[in-house]
């Protein structure tokens, strides 16, 4: 009985260690989403600039005063392009990463709940074992009782 109990004790504490590594692991989901979230974002603005530099190509090639101004306005182009690019990349990562956390975070849910069942088998046992021991008690006193009768 003993040893259940301190088995019982033990798997508390592993539980209230599992319990913070759980919500460890869901801050760390949550600003993984964030992340994610705010690279989407970034993409979208950077998508935004480039459709501008698309839809005033018209205007801008007509108020050209020369060669230059093409120039400038090709290099925009270009640079709202690779801006869109880049973006696209750092969505792409941080969406890994954001199911990298996920993942981790229901590795630790799952071992959460092997620790909690594991600790309620346990208290199902020592509850056993002290109603067996009550038990045995009540039978030792009854027996005691009705030997002194006879």
């Amino acid at each position: 009985m003993t040893d259940a109990r301190s088995k019982l004790k033990l798997l508390k504490r592993v539980v209230a260690v599992r319990v913070r590594l759980r919500d460890v692991a869901a801050g760390a989901a949550s600003a993984a989403a964030a992340h994610a979230l705010l690279a989407v974002r970034g993409r979208d603005d950077a998508d935004r600039v480039r459709e501008q530099h698309t839809d005033s190509a018209e205007g801008r090639i007509a108020e050209a005063r020369g060669g230059g101004d093409l120039a400038q306005y090709a290099d925009e182009r270009v640079s709202a392009r690779l801006a869109v690019h880049d973006a696209d990349r750092v969505v792409a990562s941080t969406r890994r990463e954001s199911d990298r956390a996920r993942a981790a975070l229901a590795v630790r849910e799952r071992q959460l709940r092997g620790v909690e069942h594991a600790r309620d088998r346990v208290r199902v046992e020592v509850t056993r074992d002290a109603d067996r021991a009550e038990q045995a008690a009540v039978d030792d006193i009854v027996g005691a009782r009705l030997g002194r009768r006879e």
